[in-house]
């Protein structure tokens, strides 16, 4: 799915997005899309925390993105 769609999907459940290709390329990370002014958070191996991903013209145009958790 794309981005939007994934973004929709995790906000009605609470969860966080990646991409397929993330994970193949052996790390992980994923982002959990807020309504406030830290945009997406960026979660790194569950302990590090960071804010105000901006998503790149790649990022925003693949369409392998799922929602963590997510069926």
């Amino acid at each position: 799915m794309n981005i939007v769609e994934a973004t929709k999907n995790a906000l009605k459940s609470g969860r966080g997005i990646t991409r397929h290709k993330i994970k193949q390329d052996g790390y992980d990370v994923w982002f959990l899309p807020t309504k406030t002014s830290l945009g997406y958070l960026i979660i790194i191996s569950d302990r590090e925390i960071y804010s105000l991903w901006q998503p790149s013209a790649e990022d925003i145009t693949a369409d392998d993105w799922f929602v963590i958790g997510g069926s």
